[in-house]
């Protein structure tokens, strides 16, 4: 999930990993990036048991799966952009099915 800048503190469950885009990385790619199969692949490889059916994967783990880009940083801003419109379309999607289904609820 891409969590933009609020103006008070938030939390999570010490079960997530924060990870955060750096040199100016659109969080979109990343988090999509981060959602492909080759990634994703990565790191199903790198779980370690489970707890309560929670996959476990160390933090330092993390830091060594293998991330193909582009390095025009132009291509990348497009790329970013379409990916946030893109999102924004869907959780907008989401709410109006959610809307009109509540409406259909007694």
């Amino acid at each position: 999930a891409v969590i933009p800048p609020k103006q008070y503190g938030l939390v999570c469950s010490n079960e997530f990993e924060i990870i955060r885009p750096k040199n100016g990385l659109n969080p979109y790619v990343l988090c999509h990036i981060l959602r492909t199969d080759i990634v994703q692949n990565q790191i199903v490889n790198l779980t370690s048991g489970t707890s309560s059916s929670h996959n476990r994967i160390k933090t330092e783990q993390l830091a060594n799966i293998q991330i193909s880009m582009t390095s025009d940083d132009k291509e990348l801003e497009k790329l970013g952009e379409k990916l946030k419109k893109s999102t924004d379309s869907i959780y907008k999607a989401e709410r109006v099915i959610k809307d009109a289904l509540s409406n259909l609820e007694v």
